[in-house]
């Protein structure tokens, strides 16, 4: 039935003729479904035009944000057809989980491409090499049909100009998502996407911009949003210079933009970000809400960007979408499909921590805003009542829905408590698990050292900062295999000493499969401390499996004389209660899985033992909720991105990566600072191998030297592995004492 429409439509075109940018003239020299000119203006009337919404979200894919999808397109929340709002994952190769990323190809995601390196792609044969290579990633490792993987973001938006266009549309590609188009002002309008037959028409903002003709070929503008003040454009949806710090914010931003496409022009409004941004309750909250009150709009779609061109290739009005087969609801899983193009090499996936993973509940009694006509400026704010969900009332189109679900519009969420916020009581078995006290934890009152430390900022023994040494320590996740030796040879050589003359050591997280022996015992003997992290390195989701690979990899190690002091899970995802009994149980001294809150400022957290339990906030599912006296917890404090922007819990897996050696230095210096002009913290620096083995980094594993180099010159800075860092805070000892009476004696 979309075809009837479609071409009837078509056949009325040169009645509405338009003189385009460039030259070109709708329905006389550029005709659908093959071309499109760049306009501000549809042919077809608003009235019939569905406001569609696309989200488009960049880099790596990891299980650290399948949760936030989940809630935020959770599978009740459907379009006005019945079938389920989409999105376009933009995908780079680097740390991505293709098993993951099955999983959303399942759910109906669309697959896109976003390099293999996530580097700065500026030239044609830098597209035609990371374009081809990750496309075959996706479509061998995670079984895409080749004929849905067809739209390409450039990294940081820097592009190729023409060569780029070139380069995709020989790999087959159907659109690129890279240019940006600024508007001045909230209530100007964005353009529609367009072919490339006469080329991009609007201001360069990152050049090279395409300014030669390519037929056929599809471009969808970044169309910048503006911010909340309306003071500055924000190209990507998550990068505003004015920083949204409240639900009531970023709600307000959201739908200020799609405001100001539903009651303008109805081009599409598309929300360009990275999944770090929801990190934060009050981002994930405020876009929670404003997904929900978008959808009450009529006609408002939620699609990703390939289903968004298949209605501008063939326009199709409002009420006749129920029948409008792309959109449609065939979701089906595709056959793997193994081509025999070389591929680049594939680290081994690996997860960026740094999540925060909120529980929302939901609130049935909402009142979703009426929709209005008014200008851009004017955001409905939803009001709560005690018993029923108002909706909309819907147009003509008979297939929109009513929306009777539970809605999270107003929901109240406690904020999370930080560690110090924690309650805490004495367990009656002091070396076995139990429930958290009640009373709160009091050090040196109801918690002694060497054996109970309370949750919180305070230096350990009542020393002055000025008296305290900075401890550092590197924390390195992998396998034990010839890496080792770059390791040790470039960031701890022999030469290397602390200022008690003690050699610095590490701790390296280790999986068994894929070590080698040697290399455990090269570690070994060089003083490291190799701590666990399992058999396989993969995500544990049952707690038989994890106990059978600790159980396995302590004997293993075992057997090498290694007695492992600390544990960690895999991408930092820990088990709950059953994780931390089975850590006890086996006699760990200590767990380093749990991350931290990250305040901007102010004193940072020490290691804590468990006596009083975890009561923070909880950055991935499932923390423990028992107390576990004794068990010392040394939590992850994230570090902030060398932009200043994003929190990342590995310095490595930041989603804006240092570019030079440099930068990776004062963004390793500047995290350093937050914690040695402060409370002298232990500062923690979370490493996997990817800096040392891909050549891609070397500026960084050159800045990582340069930072090293840096701390041995300071006679107040101890670089040492967590076991050892934990035995300072058994025994506290001035700086000044240290030399005497060091607590490592080495």
């Amino acid at each position: 039935m979309y075809l009837i429409s479609s071409c009837l439509l078509l056949l009325l075109m040169p009645a509405v003729v338009s003189t385009f940018p460039s030259g070109c003239q709708q329905g006389v020299n550029c005709h659908l479904p093959n071309c499109f000119c760049s306009t501000f203006e549809h042919f077809m009337k608003r009235s019939d035009i569905p406001q569609m919404v696309y989200f488009g979200l960049d880099d790596a894919v990891t299980g650290a944000a399948y949760d936030f999808y989940k809630l935020l397109f959770r599978k009740e929340r459907t379009n006005p057809n019945g079938c389920p709002i989409s999105l376009t994952l933009y995908i780079s190769h680097e740390y991505t989980h293709y098993d993951v990323v099955r999983e959303y190809r399942d759910l109906g995601y669309e697959l896109a491409v976003h390099s293999v390196t996530h580097s700065n792609i500026n030239t044609g044969e830098k597209v035609l090499s990371e374009a081809r290579d990750q496309k075959i990633n996706i479509i061998n490792l995670a079984g895409a049909n080749p004929e849905d993987v067809v739209g390409w973001r450039s990294p940081f938006l820097q592009t190729a100009g023409d060569s780029q266009i070139d380069m995709l549309a020989q790999l087959g590609f159907e659109y690129d998502i890279s240019f940006t188009y600024k508007r001045a002002h909230m209530l100007e309008d964005n353009p529609f996407p367009f072919t490339l037959d006469y080329g991009w028409p609007y201001n360069c903002h990152i050049h090279p911009c395409p300014n030669q003709n390519h037929s056929g070929f599809w471009e969808v503008p970044v169309n910048a949003m503006r911010d909340y003040k309306d003071q500055f454009p924000c190209a990507f949806f998550d990068s505003c210079y004015n920083r949204l710090a409240t639900e009531e914010l970023v709600y307000k931003y959201i739908m200020d933009n799609f405001l100001s496409s539903y009651d303008g022009n109805r081009a599409p409004f598309g929300l360009h970000m990275h999944y770090a941004w929801l990190l934060s309750l009050h981002n994930l909250k405020g876009l929670d809400r404003a997904i929900h009150d978008m959808m009450q709009y009529p006609g408002v779609y939620i699609v990703n960007v390939k289903q968004m061109l298949e209605w501008m290739k063939r326009p199709t009005k409002l009420s006749e979408l129920s029948s409008f087969e792309p959109w449609g609801c065939g979701l089906t899983t595709p056959t793997p499909h193994i081509t025999t193009t070389t591929t680049t090499t594939t680290p081994r996936p690996t997860t960026n921590s740094a999540t925060t993973t909120p529980k929302l509940t939901t609130n049935s009694a909402t009142t979703t805003p009426k929709p209005t006509t008014n200008t851009a400026t004017t955001t409905p704010k939803p009001t709560t009542t005690t018993t029923t969900t108002t909706t909309p009332k819907p147009t003509k189109n008979t297939t929109t829905k009513q929306i009777t679900k539970p809605t999270m519009a107003t929901t109240e969420t406690p904020e999370p408590t930080t560690l110090s916020q924690q309650s805490t009581t004495k367990t009656s078995e002091p070396l076995s698990p139990g429930p958290i006290p009640q009373e709160d934890c009091q050090q040196e009152g109801n918690c002694h050292l060497p054996d109970c430390y309370c949750a919180g900022t305070s230096i350990p023994g009542g020393l002055p900062v000025s008296d305290t040494p900075q401890m550092v320590f590197f924390a390195i996740d992998g396998v034990a295999n010839y890496l080792v030796d770059v390791i040790l040879g470039r960031l701890f050589p022999t030469s290397l000493k602390n200022p008690d003359n003690c050699p610095v050591s590490a701790t390296f997280f280790v999986s068994q499969a894929g070590s080698i022996t040697m290399y455990l015992t090269l570690l070994k003997n060089r003083g490291m401390e190799i701590a666990t992290k399992g058999i396989s390195g993969r995500e544990f989701n049952e707690q038989d499996v994890l106990n059978d690979e600790m159980k396995l990899q302590l004997s293993e190690l075992g057997e090498l004389d290694i007695k492992p002091k600390g544990w960690r899970s895999p991408t930092m995802k820990p088990l709950g209660d059953g994780q931390f009994e089975k850590i006890m149980k086996n006699g760990y001294l200590y767990d380093s899985t749990l991350i931290s809150p990250r305040e901007n400022a102010g004193d940072k957290y020490w290691p804590f033992t468990l006596d009083y339990g975890w009561k923070g906030s909880c950055a991935i599912a499932d923390c423990p909720k028992a107390a576990y006296p004794g068990l010392w917890e040394v939590p992850n404090t994230p570090v902030i991105d060398y932009r200043n922007l994003y929190t990342c819990s590995f310095v490595d897996g930041c989603i804006y990566s240092p570019p030079t050696a440099n930068d990776t230095f004062n963004f390793l210096w500047n995290n350093f600072k937050a914690h040695y002009q402060t409370n002298k913290a232990p500062f923690g620096i979370h490493l996997r191998l990817i800096w040392f083995s891909h050549p891609f980094y070397a500026t960084n594993l050159e800045g990582l030297q340069m930072f090293v180099d840096k701390l041995s010159t300071m006679n107040d800075v101890y670089i040492l592995a967590i076991k050892d860092i934990l035995q300072w805070m058994k025994t506290p000892t001035s700086l000044q004492n240290l030399l005497i009476n060091s607590p490592w004696k080495c």
